[in-house]
């Protein structure tokens, strides 16, 4: 136990440059405030690399004194990762230890020095699929949203959730009732909000049957500054991937018969996640159609790892549109 006194400026710069949270690489804990109970503590341990004193856990007959109180010297640490780090010296080195703190006062830096325009609203859009309720957590969307920021803790997310509705999805009477309950809650939660409370922008993430992101989307529209993400299964995460010069191109099909484009219905076979066959389009149609179609080489359900290939599909089907119109 250390018997240092640690200058009261020194423990306050080094909470500063913490940012008030665990220094150990991939802890990050909040140190001022109980993680279950939320309230408001003292958490954190002010910890020496070099031990205080030689005998201490890497400590040094000439360093442990002259490094007693100085700040390059001290981290803040968690109760769990104080222990950890003096019980075992020898896996957390000097050299490791400032790594750490480097790391972690250089990443406190970057994140607290955003500008106030990369504020943002986070949006969480789901429905059950199936007979689960998808889970969209706030630690996650936190992550993807970088260089942004939200705007409000966890209890201000504004929340779309249609899992209480009155009917299943496989009963009369559901797809009308959800885009009817859509259309309610983003007019009171996104378009009033952004009218009355000039909200700058949205992040939105969303979880649910394709039939009600679509209509969530439309609904939304583009009259609000906003970001969507999409969930990567293959990362656990909502963070966007680099883009890959193997991305996969976008191909657009056209009716082969010249004279299918004269019928006044137009069928859009979306072949991204998964292949949509033409019978199956036949089977499902009354009227004559033509049909015209985005794929992929391979589609695929995950096939959408990059903002770069979402740019690039909207890119696609305005163009594909404006085919249409002119035809």
């Amino acid at each position: 136990m250390s018997k240092t006194k640690i200058p009261p400026k020194t423990v306050l710069q080094l909470w500063m440059r913490a940012g008030g949270r665990c220094q150990f690489k991939g802890c990050n804990q909040v140190l001022w405030r109980d993680s279950l109970t939320q309230k408001e503590i003292n958490n954190a341990f002010v910890a020496h690399v070099i031990a205080d004193s030689p005998g201490g856990p890497r400590g040094d007959e000439l360093l442990s004194p002259a490094l007693a109180k100085e700040f390059n010297n001290l981290m803040l640490l968690c109760p769990t990762h104080h222990k950890l780090v003096d019980v075992n010296p020898d896996a957390y080195s000097v050299e490791t230890l400032r790594e750490y703190k480097e790391i972690h006062e250089r990443r406190i830096e970057y994140l607290t020095g955003f500008d106030e325009n990369l504020k943002t609203h986070l949006v969480f859009f789901k429905d059950n699929i199936g007979e689960r309720l998808p889970a969209i957590t706030f630690n996650q969307a936190l992550q993807a949203v970088l260089p942004r920021y939200p705007s409000e803790n966890e209890a201000g997310t504004i929340q779309i959730n249609l899992a209480n509705g009155a009917f299943r999805d496989h009963e009369p009477g559901y797809f009308a009732s959800k885009q009817e309950e859509i259309n309610r809650l983003v007019d009171a939660r996104l378009r009033q909000r952004h009218d009355i409370d000039q909200i700058g922008h949205f992040s939105i993430f969303a979880l649910a049957s394709m039939p009600l992101l679509i209509h969530f989307g439309q609904t939304v529209g583009d009259t609000m500054p906003s970001d969507v993400y999409q969930y990567h299964r293959n990362t656990a995460s909502w963070v966007w991937q680099s883009p890959k010069e193997d991305d996969p191109l976008y191909i657009v099909e056209e009716p082969d018969d010249p004279g299918a484009k004269e019928y006044s219905t137009v069928v859009l076979n979306l072949s991204l996640s998964g292949t949509i066959l033409a019978d199956d389009i036949a089977s499902a149609m009354t009227a004559p159609y033509c049909t015209y179609k985005i794929t992929l080489p391979l589609p695929e359900r995950d096939y959408l790892k990059s903002k770069e290939q979402l740019i690039q599909f909207g890119v696609q089907m305005r163009t594909l549109f404006a085919r249409i119109r002119e035809v």
